[in-house]
């Protein structure tokens, strides 16, 4: 089954707050070098993460807790990024493309050239490439195969994309941690959480 939907609001609806000065697409309420070094942030926490991890720990369950070790979630977060780096070229996105069970899952030194890919491929992208639109598919039901394809543009996906890291970031600290072996504190942190501890922190040491 297929559907066809319009999935977000126009771009000229995104605002992003940043200490980077970038007149680069202003008057479209979008900064680009602050959402690509977003994005290249994300993506280099990957890489610390995967030079640091031992093979051990990164093949490892933790069941009955976790049933795929970090190497599977790694995996994951690089189709994404994949997926979209591909939709830039073809103009649709495919979600369901996923390299289950590759070497990326079992070592960690499989997932290093892909993620440096992915930090040359996102410090190419320009403001107009971030504007454009594209259409995505992917599966949304758990009980029966049913595809749902929208139309979006690159920078939303972007966004979704990084997000989307940064949640299995969090399934990973987890692991780890019942491996005995926690990660620094802001891996696995949403954007916004970090926002509001240093916003917190810096109130405390006010008062």
């Amino acid at each position: 089954m297929w559907i066809g939907i319009t999935r977000y609001q126009p771009l000229e609806l995104i605002r992003i707050k940043s200490k980077y000065n970038d007149a680069t697409g202003s008057h479209f309420g979008m900064n680009t070098t602050a959402i690509i070094r977003s994005q290249q942030e994300i993506v280099a926490q990957c890489k610390n993460f995967i030079l640091s991890v031992s093979p051990e720990h990164y093949q490892s369950t933790v069941e009955p807790h976790f049933a795929s070790p970090p190497g599977k979630h790694i995996r994951h977060v690089i189709d994404h990024y994949l997926a979209l780096k591909a939709g830039c070229l073809s103009g649709q996105v495919n979600y369901n493309r996923l390299n289950r069970n590759s070497l990326i899952e079992v070592y960690p030194e499989a997932a290093l050239q892909p993620i440096t890919d992915i930090s040359h491929w996102l410090s190419t992208l320009s403001h107009a490439v971030l504007r454009r639109q594209i259409s995505v598919v992917s599966e949304i039901s758990v009980t029966e195969e049913v595809h749902l394809t929208c139309h979006s543009t690159i920078v939303r996906e972007l966004m979704f994309v990084g997000s989307h890291a940064v949640h299995h970031y969090s399934l990973i600290a987890a692991i780890l941690s019942l491996q005995g072996r926690p990660l620094e504190n802001t891996f696995g942190l949403a954007p916004a959480t970090l926002t509001y501890q240093r916003e917190h922190q810096h109130t405390t040491e006010q008062s």
